[in-house]
């Protein structure tokens, strides 16, 4: 399932409406070592190749863009909210109104933004605790 989402930067400036590819850093700097011992093989072949400087540059772009992916943080409507808790929208509009510092969610232009990984974690904490549906007599 794809969502669209806002991708927001630290300081809150919103920097894509686009759906957001979220790649984890893991797999990426797997690729960045091959790339560099490749380099490192491919300088020791032909030291004066334009592809040495390309593949130099990729590599140290590539660093730049994990870098400022730890900067941004993805922020769900509350229909996007919706879709991935399965919570009523009027309960999300009630937690954003009232436990807005718990869930991470602030209002911009008139639309209510929820951080996701504050969201999940208080969804986390809420379905952790123990429940008494009743007294036993």
């Amino acid at each position: 399932m794809e969502m669209s989402s806002t991708v927001m930067d630290a300081s809150g400036g919103a920097v894509s409406h686009a759906a957001p590819t979220l790649i984890t850093a893991r797999p990426v700097l797997a690729l960045v070592e091959q790339w560099q011992l490749e380099l490192t093989v491919l300088h020791h072949r032909s030291p004066g190749s334009d592809a040495v400087t390309t593949l130099a540059d990729c590599i140290d772009e590539l660093l730049k863009a994990v870098e400022l992916g730890r900067d941004i943080c993805l922020q769900l409507t509350i229909a996007e909210a919706h879709v991935v808790s399965n919570i009523p929208l009027s309960t999300l509009r009630w937690l954003c109104k009232h436990r807005s510092e718990e869930i991470g969610a602030r209002k911009h232009e008139g639309v209510w933004y929820i951080d996701r990984s504050r969201f999940a974690n208080y969804l986390h904490a809420r379905t952790a605790r123990p429940t008494t549906v009743g007294k036993i007599a």
